[in-house]
């Protein structure tokens, strides 16, 4: 934090690096700049060998959201660099996710976690009981013991279900559209995370779940992952749906399902917005407008600012208490 701070205000720190009075060791300072930086010819060879300018552009690795500081020597003299400063903090924020997802027993926790703090944004947001937040239940058809989807959001007039996902885009590796490229392999997973989605659906549809039963009214299905996708219109969308269609053909599913039970991807960050303005609009508004704007290719937060203007301005902090918790020096200023 103090190298933000510093970085906001000019762009070099010149050597020799020194702690002054953050309360940080030397040797905790240089194994930031060790983990946080690389040389201006690292970073010029990452960007030549990343760049392109046709419909990859957008997916693009940066290399400095891996090394957000740049270490230059001259002259026997040693200064960082920092050009965006904003990536710096994203870096040992949720840019630690990469340090640590492959530790072992990492994805279960950390999934477990997730998921359950998505019921637990739909239950602080519930204030005017317009819905229901059911848990996942197990259950057997047959001999076969299954789990059901997540969560589901059950309103007077619509359910929504929800499979929540931790997993992110790759950030260490160059994204691109291209048949072999890496994001081929992360779109292949959301697909079959959607694919996932309408398999529990149908258990279902057919009596199966212990704690839901079909009601005859609209189903919505959401994909909730922790980080935002950016889905919602364009090629990668596209390509998404296309392979979700794939995937149907190949388990002789009736393509028909994707039109009657809808399905959308959308970030954590901005469906504990949503769940707020659905608490004020009710399930079945709330998503069937959601589905109506998807041609504006608006991501969620720009559809809830055209069309909900007026409830985000009710949208507050759901979990107060915590954050009091997490920084009371903040609060009591």
């Amino acid at each position: 934090m103090g190298f933000v701070g510093h970085f906001l205000d000019r762009i070099n720190f010149n050597g020799p690096y020194t702690p002054g009075d953050i309360g940080v060791t030397q040797n905790d300072l240089d194994v930031v700049v060790k983990v946080f930086s690389s040389s201006l010819g690292d970073l010029q060879e990452k960007i030549s060998r990343h760049q392109s300018y046709d419909q990859n552009y957008a997916y693009n690795f940066n290399p400095l959201r891996a090394k957000p500081l740049i270490e230059v020597i001259d002259e026997n003299r040693r200064v960082l660099l920092s050009p965006m400063p904003t990536l710096l903090l994203w870096r040992f924020t949720e840019g630690v996710y990469y340090d640590i997802c492959n530790q072992p027993g990492f994805d279960a926790a950390f999934g477990r976690s997730f998921q359950s703090y998505v019921g637990e944004v739909f239950l602080a947001a519930n204030k005017s009981d317009k819905f229901e937040v059911l848990a996942e239940h197990s259950f057997n058809v047959g001999k076969n013991r299954k789990d059901s989807i997540d969560w589901i959001i059950s309103g007077v007039d619509a359910d929504i279900f929800i499979e929540s996902k931790t997993k992110k885009l790759r950030l260490d590796s160059k994204l691109s559209l291209a048949a072999d490229g890496d994001i081929s392999a992360d779109l292949d997973k959301m697909a079959g995370f959607v694919l996932q989605g309408y398999r529990t659906i149908a258990d279902a549809l057919k009596g199966s779940y212990p704690h839901w039963k079909p009601r005859n009214l609209p189903i919505f299905l959401v994909i909730q992952t922790l980080e935002d996708w950016r889905v919602f219109g364009g090629r990668q969308a596209e390509e998404i749906d296309s392979r979700v269609r794939r995937d149907f053909e190949a388990e002789g599913i009736d393509n028909s399902l994707l039109e009657r039970i809808p399905y959308f991807i959308a970030g954590s960050a901005d469906m504990e917005i949503a769940a707020q303005v659905i608490d004020q609009v009710g399930v079945r508004s709330f998503m069937e407008s959601w589905h109506q704007n998807r041609s504006k290719m608006w991501g969620l937060h720009v559809f809830m600012m055209h069309v909900y203007a007026e409830e985000l301005r009710h949208v507050g902090e759901l979990f107060p208490d915590d954050m009091a918790k997490i920084r009371p020096e903040v609060d009591k200023e």
